[in-house]
């Protein structure tokens, strides 16, 4: 091997140790980078003319696995969809409160039964009718909140879907100029290993709102489907649209045209319907909870308002009403009709003629509603038949989601507990989906993530490889001095 040589292999060494290093230095600067793969430097030996002209660095890695990378993804979906759902039933069920708590709506209702039997057993007591009565305005007002909460709460999932769809625009409208951007810089031999970590963090970023298949494309570009089928980019963007609104009252469907659908390159999507294209994910949980689960529960708590209602409306239970008459309880001052109940838990109130508060006679609850003078104090019948109303087996009304007959207070009580139940179910859902995310996410990045002990090693070796061909060339150096001087 002459000089030359010697020189071309140290001068190559130097060159691949020196890009080891920059290399080995880079993935412990980037160790908690959010989406960066470890990469790894591929060298081979040159050669020149039939002989060895040492090292060149081939190529540079970055590290996945891609079959991990999609398993991964799938459980954020899901735990991306359970997280939203959980948290609405959670919310649903705080707002009805624990059935074995004071304040809370079941409690409420049998504050009303005791509070009704305690004015009957002593009729001529009035701190006990007024607190009958304060007690059911108390229970009204909280049934017109939870019906306005529901309400707000299916307003939030509007707005949440329309700020996914904008996020879903912008994520996949970065991928394709990525898409762009990584082909010219593999034509033009460039890296594209930041390139391909943005990437995958957008890919991250959409796969949360709807699940994510990817397909590689030439030049390292990728086309993204859903599982179902669903085309998101390939050799275009598809765009989604939705138009948000600015509230949500009782009635407000997506089938009756009151709310925007999914609308998929100028299309309406079926979402929730079955195995959709576009269902999992965020997107599809936030559809399932605002034209769904959540007027469901709008349907139980108006059921509710309305045996309420029906129960005390009846000309049996107090004599002075007229059959047409609105009883103890009201549909905003009227009766109560089983075709209007949509709504109904927004609208129920005290009959303002028994009422203090909105100029009624507290003794009307003793006496009749309809009741011109006030009569014996100490006749007790309309409010024992108020008591035995309240506390009767009857059957559900339509939308409650309950079979057996009840008390007023039962169904309540069954209502919250159907409530708890299907919060507890979502939360255990959402804990496992927590926890397989977690497990996979964890041998994604033992596969991907940077190891600093391992790094610190191997730039230990990347030192004394450097510093061997150092010798190398100082000692050709050397002997080229020497030939020089004879």
């Amino acid at each position: 091997m002459g000089l030359t040589s010697a020189f071309n292999n140290a001068f190559s060494g130097l060159n691949a140790s020196s890009r080891r290093a920059e290399l080995v230095s880079n993935n412990i600067a980037n160790a908690m980078t959010e989406g960066y793969a470890r990469r790894e430097i591929n060298l081979s030996s040159d050669v020149l003319n039939g002989h060895g002209g040492g090292v060149r660095v081939a190529d540079v890695t970055r590290i996945e696995n891609l079959v991990v990378s999609a398993s991964r993804r799938k459980a954020e979906a899901d735990v991306s969809s359970s997280t939203v759902t959980s948290d609405v039933f959670s919310r649903l069920a705080a707002s009805l409160g624990d059935p074995a708590e004071r304040g809370s709506l079941a409690v409420q209702f049998a504050d009303l039964d005791n509070a009704l039997l305690g004015a009957a057993n002593d009729p001529s007591n009035q701190s006990l009718l007024d607190g009958a009565l304060d007690q059911a305005s108390r229970l009204a007002q909280n049934l017109n909140t939870i019906s306005s909460d529901v309400n707000s709460l299916r307003l939030e999932m509007d707005t949440k879907i329309a700020n996914s769809v904008d996020t879903l625009n912008g994520a996949l409208g970065e991928i394709a100029d990525l898409n762009l951007e990584i082909r010219e810089r593999i034509a033009s031999g460039g890296s594209v290993a930041a390139l391909k970590d943005q990437q995958g963090v957008l890919i991250d970023k959409v796969n949360s709102i709807i699940p994510v298949k990817v397909v590689a494309r030439d030049f390292e570009r990728v086309a993204l489907f859903t599982p179902n089928g669903g085309t998101l980019l390939d050799d275009r963007v598809v765009k989604f649209d939705f138009t948000k609104v600015p509230a949500i009252a009782h009635g407000m469907t997506f089938a009756g045209g009151a709310l925007s659908g999914l609308i998929v390159d100028g299309s309406v999507a079926d979402v929730n319907s079955g195995n959709q294209f576009y269902d999992g994910g965020e997107l599809s949980a936030l559809f399932e909870a605002r034209d769904s689960s959540l007027p469901e529960f709008n349907d139980k708590i108006d059921a509710l308002a309305g045996d309420l209602i029906s129960r005390f409306q009846n000309p049996l239970v107090d004599p002075t009403l007229a059959p047409a008459d609105p009883g103890f309880f009201t549909d905003a001052g009227g009766q109560y009709v089983s075709a209007n109940q949509l709504g109904l838990a927004g609208r129920i109130s005290l009959n303002a003629l028994v009422d203090p508060q909105s100029g009624g006679q507290s003794w009307k609850l003793r006496d009749g509603l309809n009741a011109v003078v006030q009569g014996d104090t100490g006749q007790n019948a309309i409010l024992r038949n108020l008591s035995t109303a309240s506390q009767s087996l009857a059957a559900p009304t339509a939308g409650m989601g309950v079979t057996a007959s009840m008390s007023a207070a039962g169904f309540a009580s069954e209502i919250a507990a159907i409530a708890a139940t299907e919060g507890s179910r979502w939360e255990d859902q959402n804990s496992y989906d927590g926890a397989k995310f977690s497990e996979l996410y964890e041998a994604e990045r033992a596969v991907t993530s940077v190891d600093t002990d391992a790094e610190l090693q191997n730039l230990m070796e990347v030192e004394a490889s450097y510093a061997a061909n150092a010798r190398v060339m100082s000692v050709l150096d050397e002997l080229l001095n020497r030939l020089l001087e004879i």
